[in-house]
């Protein structure tokens, strides 16, 4: 009897709760005092449900938490031992009387309104393309083909969705339910994120399609119209508000133009005054009976939306099939490893046979979390079927059955406590409202981070852009054209202390071009046969270094037979032992022609240096602007050709002195180089038997016989000197000694050689080889000098007159031709455009977010 009276009491001081919450929650249906109660009771149970922490109420103007409502502090007048004997009421009642099975809704507290708020800040940022710019949350539905999302979707939003055999849903379709209303409407529109390419557009834009709809029996054909308008960039959307069903079926299968798939949304939003606050996007279901293409665009639509750190990742599971092959599942688990951001939705759970005794335990062990743990958890809702849809049951008869499926059915109803919050869509649209108001309240302070960052990024952009033209056009090509020639000028001159790459360019052509010549010096050797002889040794002196050069294709070995030849082509009416000049003059220019090819090779490698240089300065001054920029390349090409011509008849006139006269006037450098050389060459001659040796032993060792080893020397030298290291003439001055002959002189000793057959021939070979020496000299110097002066420096000088002869800045519409001119680059101006774009729609989603108050 106790027992009976402790009830009666306990339950006394429930109802006194009641009444308390009733005052509590002013102007709020009974439903929410139910509700409180039935949160408080689970929260003593250990429910961790998110309603708990979010959920308030308004007292006296305070807001407070509905678990304050059962605090010791709040301000209620309560009798101490409430919470007490209301925890003892929890305790002893079952799980199942604390199943939620209608929504709740505290319209008029401060959650509520926050919750709106937040709503609508996440509606206008997708208005207004943000998600192209930073990670928006959001909810995404995704699922395989046929994994009951479309059935999901209907029940959430209370609207019926477009059905056909195969693919239902061919776009993102973007849901927004909006609580808090005073009648039931709905409207549809467009948001085009990609033009018809699949390009991501600077700026999205937003169509309104419907009309506002009061009835719900229209949604269904008009989202139908909305999804053929996305699919067929190609039309104007527009014509597809009268369509029929069946027109648009018919035109899925016969306009070829006609998209399977887009990345451009649906927008649905649906004023309810029963719903609960929820924003989700329903994308495609994951095919695999269509083309490889079809399938591949599909699965990458889903991983793009789904892919964002502040996206949920709603993953539609039927419980027809294993976990294993949902290819979902594996996408979400691929854009979330550790599954913080997945929930799953086990659907058709009743089409799970008595016999199916395995898969029904696994489900339960998944919904438990002991199998495929996510951090959010499952839920599992029992969906109309076929025939409880066309028999057009209502929302509240479809829970009706769902919840007493769940209450009935094996293993559902062996599951107790505060896993019964998990079944049914009512517990399923509230903990997804409050997880995603919660999601996007945490993420704003990021989101203004992000757009702070992206503003900077931009700003710093379009600094790097070329400044536009503010300025009179006149003044301004004024200044650019005079900054340009100026930078020329002292890039030629080499005054440009930041850039002197055009002159030490030049330098190292011109070095090239001195080696070129020098390889062109006369190959005299001083033999009858020269095949049979070494090549002698180098004396030291600066006149002998080129014997040892790699020599011009041109220049043949000439021995001398081969000189005395040509001095006997040459004789006409000289005296005996006269050597006709015209002999000389035939070997000089031998090799002075030689010299055209590499200076030549040399002008026009220092021409193109030019041309690049100019062009590089024309794009820095003029690249923005491509009418100008090509109208000062023709007049810079004029001038830099007209250079060129004139360069190249002074660099031709000056390789022709070279041919006639043979002239110099320094003298004493040619005697002294001749003399030089006929020393040279008479020493050579008379130690010519050393040279035949060296020659035998190079050949007896397979050497070259042409080889200047110092250790072939030292070896000759101690085969043919009486001491090591004494040369032939010291050995003979030391027998002379020591034959008696004392006092001889090394110039005594000449005297014993018998007369030099070949005297004219050596004679001839020393006076061309200092007359190389001498023209070498003066044509290394003078043609690197007249390719500066004549097109260098006179293309510097002359530009700036002929840019404002082309330019004519004295005529009538000379404003009106530079303005035109100076119209900016289209790459320029469109990347200027795009940039300021941004900067504007940045600029509008930093105030949306500033204006929110967090």
């Amino acid at each position: 009897m106790s027992t009976v009276w402790l009830r009666i009491w306990r339950w006394r001081h429930a109802f006194w709760f009641f009444f308390r919450a009733r005052l509590e929650v002013a102007r709020n249906p009974r439903k929410d005092c139910l509700r409180i109660f039935n949160l408080y009771c689970m929260s003593r149970r250990g429910v961790e449900n998110p309603a708990q922490k979010t959920l308030d109420v308004q007292s006296n103007g305070n807001t407070k938490t509905f678990s304050g409502l059962f605090s010791p502090n709040n301000d209620c007048e309560t009798d101490s031992s409430l919470g007490s004997h209301l925890e003892e009421l929890a305790d002893e009642m079952s799980s199942d009387d604390f199943v939620m099975t209608e929504t709740v809704v505290i319209s008029t507290s401060a959650y509520a309104l926050k919750r709106k708020e937040l709503m609508e800040l996440t509606r206008d940022l997708f208005a207004m393309g943000a998600q192209t710019l930073i990670d928006l949350p959001r909810i995404a539905v995704i699922g395989g083909q046929s994994a009951g999302k479309s059935s999901l979707v209907e029940a959430v939003s209370g609207i019926n969705v477009p059905r056909d055999s195969g693919t239902c849903t061919r776009c993102p379709v973007e849901c927004s339910l909006i609580g808090n209303a005073a009648e039931w409407s709905c409207q549809i529109f467009l948001r085009f994120d990609f033009d018809k390419d699949g390009q991501a557009l600077s700026q999205p834009t937003k169509f309104e399609f419907s009309p506002r709809l009061t009835d719900k029996a229209d949604v269904e054909i008009w989202i139908r119209r909305a999804q053929a308008a996305i699919l067929s960039p190609h039309h104007d959307h527009r014509i597809f508000q009268a369509r029929t069903a069946q027109e648009i079926r018919d035109l899925l299968k016969t306009d070829p133009n006609m998209l399977k798939f887009s990345r451009n949304i649906v927008c649905v939003n649906i004023m309810d005054p029963d719903a609960t606050d929820l924003s989700f996007v329903d994308l495609p279901g994951l095919i695999q009976n269509e083309t490889e293409a079809a399938i591949k665009l599909v699965r990458e639509l889903v991983e793009v939306n789904i892919r964002g750190e502040s996206t949920l990742i709603l993953v539609t599971i039927p419980a027809s099939d294993d976990m294993e092959n949902q290819q979902a599942v594996r996408l979400a688990r691929e854009a979330d490893p550790q599954g913080k951001r997945i929930i799953g939705i086990l659907t058709k759970p009743d089409t799970l046979t008595k016999g199916a005794t395995s898969a029904r335990q696994k489900w339960k062990a998944v919904l438990e979390g002991t199998a495929h743990p996510l951090k959010h958890g499952y839920y599992c809702v029992r969906l109309p079927d076929d025939d409880e849809r066309n028999r057009g049951i209502g929302r509240d008869e479809a829970e009706k059955i769902a919840s007493e499926f769940f209450d009935s059915t094996d293993p559902w109803d062996e599951i107790i406590g505060n896993q019964r919050t998990r079944f049914g869509v009512p517990n399923f649209i509230f903990n997804m409202s409050n997880l995603l108001m919660g999601v996007i309240e945490s993420a704003l302070p990021k989101l203004k981070a992000d757009v702070n960052r992206l503003s900077l990024e931009n700003l710093a952009l379009r600094a790097r852009l070329p400044l536009q033209l503010t300025s009179d056009p006149a003044a301004e090509l004024l200044r650019m054209i005079t900054g340009f020639c100026a930078d020329v000028r002292s890039i030629v001159y080499g005054e440009k202390q930041d850039d002197m790459r055009l002159v030490q360019s030049n330098r190292a052509l011109y070095a090239i071009f001195k080696k070129a010549v020098r390889a062109t010096a006369p190959d005299f050797r001083p033999f009858e046969d020269h095949t049979r002889y070494r090549l002698p040794l180098l004396k030291g002196e600066p006149e002998f270094d080129d014997e040892y050069v790699m020599r011009d294709a041109g220049v043949r070995v000439m021995n001398l037979w081969t000189v005395r030849g040509v001095v006997q082509q040459s004789i006409g009416w000289e005296l005996k032992n006269n050597v006709p000049f015209a002999a000389k003059k035939t070997l000089i220019q031998g090799f002075t022609a030689l010299w055209n090819t590499p200076a030549i090779a040399c002008f026009k490698a220092v021409y193109a240096g030019l041309v690049n240089t100019v062009q590089m300065l024309i794009e820095k001054y003029f690249g923005t602007f491509d009418r100008l920029r090509d109208r000062i390349s023709v007049a810079v090409e004029r001038q830099i050709v007209e250079c060129r011509g004139a360069a190249n008849q002074a660099l031709l006139s000056l390789l022709k002195l070279e041919n006639a006269p043979l002239f110099t006037q320094n003298d004493y450098y040619f005697e002294d180089a001749r003399c030089k050389w006929l020393a040279h060459y008479h020493e050579v001659r008379r130690d010519r038997h050393i040279h035949l040796q060296r020659a035998a032993l190079a050949k007896a060792q397979a050497e070259t016989p042409y080889s200047t080893d110092e250790e072939d020397e030292d070896e000759d030298t101690s085969v043919f000197a009486g001491v090591k290291g004494e040369s032939s003439d010291q050995s003979a001055l030391r027998a002379l000694a020591m034959r008696g002959y004392g006092g001889i002189k090394l110039s005594n000793l000449k005297c014993l050689h018998p007369q030099e057959d070949f005297e004219n021939e050596l004679v001839v070979m020393a006076d061309v080889r200092a007359y190389f020496q001498v023209a070498y000299k003066r044509i290394i110097d003078y043609v690197p000098l007249a390719i500066e002066h004549a097109l260098n420096q006179a293309f510097a000088e002359g530009l700036q007159d002929q840019l404002f002869a082309n330019l004519d800045f004295t005529s009538e519409d000379a404003s009106e031709r530079f303005k035109e001119l100076m119209s900016e680059n289209p790459i320029v101006a469109a990347k200027r455009r795009e940039l300021e774009d941004k900067r504007r729609r940045l600029a509008d989603i930093q105030r949306k977010l500033n204006e929110f108050k967090i």
